[in-house]
């Protein structure tokens, strides 16, 4: 089915053809119709250069796209989930590049105020790490983290932005799970030659962090 043209999506047009066809649908198919023709005008700006993020939903459009390397970045995402719960605590230093920087901000913190720096470099955030995990182990804590609606964007053969939400639950010594924390992630990922890893991480807390 080809998009609907201009001019076939204007109100009077709709309106008629609707009558003279559908006399027991009219709203229905009206309906329908307007949102076809929604379609049809975003597919006449697709040409244009893809925007950022900032300008969404524009920022969708990004033409050209490898499919392998989008794949991949949603591999590396979940990733991270399971070498954090895994408590994995070496290999977790191979979600990142080299000089990497893992970073916090919590709820109510201005643009203004400075990133609370978890660890800034992959030796620097495995050794940030090391004490939480070996706790989780003592104590018998298991975590999950929930990483939900991952979007990519500003995507290049060499690198990509990337956001996750997240749900993080907690199960103590095979007890009911806790939700313990909510909020989203963002990154800036880079191909390297052992493929993508990421360059900057950031949790955006939903609470107030004591």
């Amino acid at each position: 089915m080809s998009d609907p043209t201009p001019a076939a999506c204007s109100s009077a047009a709709t309106s008629t053809l609707v009558r003279k066809r559908f006399p027991f649908a009219q709203s229905l198919v009206i309906a329908v119709a307007l949102v076809l023709c929604g379609i049809g005008e975003s597919r006449a700006t697709a040409d244009q250069a893809p925007p950022p993020f900032d300008d969404f939903p524009k920022a969708l459009q990004q033409p050209g796209i490898d499919p392998e390397d989008r794949l991949a970045l949603l591999n590396l995402i979940h990733f991270y989930s399971h070498l954090a719960d895994g408590l994995h605590t070496d290999l977790f230093g191979d979600f990142f590049t080299k000089d990497a920087v893992f970073a916090l901000v919590p709820y109510g913190a201005s643009s203004s105020d400075p990133k609370q720096i978890i660890g800034e470099g992959r030796a620097a955030i495995i050794e940030s790490l090391r004490p939480r995990h070996a706790l989780f182990r003592r104590d018998k804590i298991q975590r999950r983290h929930f990483l939900t609606n991952p979007i990519v964007w500003d995507q290049t053969d060499e690198r990509a932005r990337v956001s996750v939400y997240l749900q993080l639950q907690s199960i103590a010594q095979g007890g009911s799970p806790t939700l313990v924390a909510t909020g989203r992630y963002e990154g800036r990922a880079v191909k390297t030659l052992q493929g993508w890893r990421m360059a900057e991480w950031t949790i955006y807390s939903d609470q107030v962090l004591e």
